[in-house]
């Protein structure tokens, strides 16, 4: 993997309660550098390219959003 400038800044923002947005062109390395971010975490990952992940997605209630996300702390939802 190329050592991408924006890795160290999405890391020092990781802990800050915030939602980050990675964006930029297809096929530049955006997933593998967060895949490589959260390797060592307890992530769900959600590929809104899947069928099924986005169904799910749709139009959840509140209580659907608590039942998939549960106790994890960091959400990566790819293709949104």
């Amino acid at each position: 993997m190329f050592k991408r400038t924006i890795e160290h800044t999405i890391k020092e923002k990781l802990n800050g309660g915030k939602a980050i947005v990675v964006v930029g062109a297809r096929q530049v390395g955006k997933t593998t550098l967060l895949n490589e971010i959260l390797k060592d975490k307890d992530y769900l990952f959600l590929d809104a390219d899947d069928p099924s992940t986005r169904n799910l997605l749709q139009s959840p209630t509140t209580e659907q959003i608590r039942t998939f996300i549960g106790d994890y702390k960091y959400i990566f939802l790819d293709e949104a």
